[in-house]
């Protein structure tokens, strides 16, 4: 069977780039839905479900902490800050997960200085 979300092993710099360009691509795809259709919501629900699905598909970004440094370049950060305060709550709490999961405090501890960069950007 093959499996459309990436594969923990296969995550290297580059997989991780293109996650996160998919990420942006479907925030901002969802915004522009909610813009143009606010009193029609069967007119964004799928960019709303393609937005959760891109945000659960980023878990695996958790098993490679040295590319955290990407995550804050690419501003990715903002992104998911902006999203906990989404209209749909099934988003809000996947990104909220999704942020408990990448400030793991194992992964913290094993990657102090990689992880850290993240925090940092979270604080900010």
């Amino acid at each position: 069977m093959v499996e459309s979300e990436p594969d923990a092993e296969a995550m290297d710099e580059i997989g991780f780039k293109k996650l996160l360009l998919q990420f942006e691509k479907r925030v901002y795809k969802n915004q522009e839905m909610r813009i143009k259709y606010p009193d029609l919501p069967e007119k964004f629900m799928e960019a709303e479900i393609e937005l959760n699905e891109i945000v659960h598909e980023m878990h695996v970004m958790a098993t490679v902490p040295e590319h955290y440094q990407i995550l804050v370049d690419l501003r990715s950060v903002q992104s998911l800050l902006q999203l906990i305060s989404h209209d749909n709550t099934d988003i809000s709490i996947a990104v909220i997960d999704l942020l408990q999961e990448l400030t793991d405090p194992d992964i913290l501890n094993e990657n102090e200085d990689t992880v850290g960069v993240l925090v940092d950007a979270l604080q900010s």
